[in-house]
């Protein structure tokens, strides 16, 4: 006679019961979890070479598992010898550094600075209250990462215990997942699998992508701060790449403590003013941030771990709070992780399949003509090089060529697809210097300088222009439906021969050159203007481009965007526009 089956009753006092005391062990024993946590991580990283030796040499999984942590020990035991003293020497300097800055700004906080006759402002008491509510604010959180990190360091009980608890999970990770898999019911198993690989590309993408992502940050930031002649040029690009692992905040963080620090002590040997250098210093961060946020972000950690600003940082304060300096390191991804989580149970409550693949889109000849994201588009603005005029495909392959040594570092690389990339990535930091020089009345040399700039950007030169194939037929009928204009960093002069020699003078009815506006893109006002004069509605029109400077624009002047992949473009810098298409002549299938 088989035994009785619980009743429901039973059932939901044994979930309830068992809830309860996961709970009480949790918080009786809650010192336990920063050890544990940091024995997990130990374990994903020393997996890796244990994986890897294991697939190239076939040698037995456990003598690789004691070797890999016999190496790990002896680094251990080099490492406080050989590195420690350098890293506390680069840290007091940096913290000098810092010190300087948080006095030449309470110096300056003292003075009032007048806003108009009779009207002063001091920023004395809201220096003094900013700096009040920033230590309160981190006093918990480095109160617990000091407790940790002694008792970490201070402790051979607590690294017994994250040495021993990482063996065994690398040792025994095939027996644990099977034996989770085995307790877990059969019609359940292939779902929570899809979840558990959800959740491990989330991990994998904060931890091996985040790092990745810092380390190569931090070394070209030290790099070019070095060569610029920054103090503590080093310190700061390692500052910076640490950072890396608060997302959105910990970038800003990095960035404005480096510009802060130029604005004070200027550079070591360059002829620039504190003021000078320090707005080189800033466009140096924000290039490589661009660079983080469009190439290495999307290829080494991807889209799972990516959440808005706010969130990272609510849940870096309540990181914080909860955990300290580890807390903080681990906001993100537990956060992700959640939503992961989150989205799983609302699609189980309303009896939906929580991994539904993405249904192929249908048609677009299907679609309502004109109309993007709901939007109903009245008019088209065209960026020029890369949209309707081809790129020169000669000076693509030779910058491919100067790149290729690269391949021997990182063989995935492509050095053709990275060039693409790379000169349509310079795009936003050149349009914002020819800016800055424009706004400092150095016209003729800014203009000089852009010819020269655009000439080593792969745009054609005015007597070689060639058409994208299709676009002056797609443009022609397009005309009899929308109003169109061109928005280029080209002279005006440039883009008429080019609208000439293709028989579309009156196809345009407003052209937005760099020497007709004062500002390029992804300033927003280039658009507004174009819109402006059309008399359209600025939601009603949509920008056609080959960059992700074309997509940025037309956000901030809240226009609709459409990628196309004629130019420089490619899927992933093009990701965040309305539409993404072949080439402008795809357009007819839209509008």
């Amino acid at each position: 006679m088989p035994p009785p089956r619980w009743s429901t009753l039973t059932k939901q006092i044994v979930l309830i019961s068992s809830l309860i005391g996961l709970v009480w062990l949790v918080s009786r024993f809650s010192q336990i979890i920063g050890p544990l946590v940091i024995a997990v991580i130990l374990a994903y990283f020393l997996n890796i070479p244990v994986r890897w030796l294991v697939r190239r040499t076939g040698w037995p999984h456990t003598a690789v598992v004691i070797g890999v942590y016999l190496i790990f020990l002896m680094l251990l035991i080099l490492a406080p010898a050989l590195l420690t003293p350098r890293v506390v020497a680069l840290m007091r300097a940096l913290a000098g550094s810092l010190t300087e800055v948080a006095q030449s700004l309470a110096q300056e906080s003292q003075r009032p600075i007048q806003i108009m006759p009779g009207v002063q402002v001091t920023f004395a008491t809201l220096y003094d209250q900013a700096l009040g509510a920033l230590q309160s604010l981190l006093s918990p959180a480095a109160t617990s990462a000091l407790t940790l990190a002694f008792g970490i360091a201070s402790s051979l009980l607590w690294l017994a215990f994250i040495l021993v608890v990482s063996f065994w999970l690398v040792k025994d990770q095939a027996l644990l997942t099977r034996y989770l898999i085995e307790r877990t019911p059969p019609e359940y198993r292939d779902e929570l699998a899809h979840l558990g690989r959800e959740l491990a590309a989330v991990w994998d993408g904060f931890v091996r992508g985040q790092i990745s992502v810092g380390i190569a940050v931090g070394i070209i930031l030290s790099t070019l701060l070095w060569l610029v002649g920054m103090p503590n040029a080093i310190a700061l690009g390692l500052l910076a790449g640490a950072l890396e692992l608060i997302p959105s905040i910990g970038p800003l963080t990095a960035g404005t403590l480096g510009v802060l620090v130029a604005f004070t002590q200027g550079s070591t040997y360059l002829p620039l003013s504190n003021l000078g250098f320090a707005i080189l210093v800033a466009l140096i961060y924000i290039s490589v941030f661009q660079l983080d946020n469009v190439f290495l972000i999307p290829r080494f950690v991807g889209r799972r771990v990516h959440l808005h600003p706010l969130v990272v940082f609510v849940g870096l304060i309540a990181g914080a709070q909860v955990a300290g300096v580890l807390g903080i390191l681990l906001a993100s991804p537990t956060i992700a992780c959640l939503r992961v989580i989150v989205s799983y149970g609302i699609a189980k409550l309303l009896d939906q399949d929580p991994f539904a693949a993405l249904q192929t889109p249908p048609d677009a000849r299907a679609r309502w003509r004109g109309l993007v994201r709901g939007r109903k588009v009245q008019a088209l603005l065209f960026d020029l090089d890369g949209t309707l005029i081809e790129t020169d495909d000669l000076i693509v392959t030779n910058w491919a060529l100067r790149l290729a040594p690269l391949q021997r570092v990182i063989p995935a690389l492509n050095p053709q697809r990275f060039a693409r990339w790379l000169l349509g990535t310079l795009e936003g930091p050149v349009n914002l210097l020819i800016t800055i020089l424009d706004r400092v009345a150095w016209d003729d040399r800014a203009f000089a300088w852009a010819d020269a700039i655009s000439r080593r950007l792969a745009y054609r030169p005015p007597e070689a222009f060639v058409a994208v194939l299709g676009a002056p037929e797609a443009i022609r009928e397009l005309r009899a439906r929308y109003r169109l204009g061109i928005i280029t960093t080209r002279r005006l002069e440039e883009a008429r021969r080019f609208v000439r020699e293709e028989g579309l003078g009156s196809c345009f009815e407003v052209i937005v050159a760099r020497d007709t506006y004062p500002l390029l893109k992804p300033h927003p006002g280039p658009l507004l203007y174009a819109a402006e004069a059309l008399h359209v509605d600025i939601e009603h029109c949509a920008m056609v481009g080959d960059t992700a400077v074309d997509v940025m624009a037309a956000q901030a002047a809240g226009a609709l965007a459409i990628g196309v992949l004629s130019g420089f473009g490619h899927p992933e810098s093009l990701a965040r526009a309305d539409l993404v298409l072949d080439s402008v002549f795809d357009l007819l299938d839209w509008m």
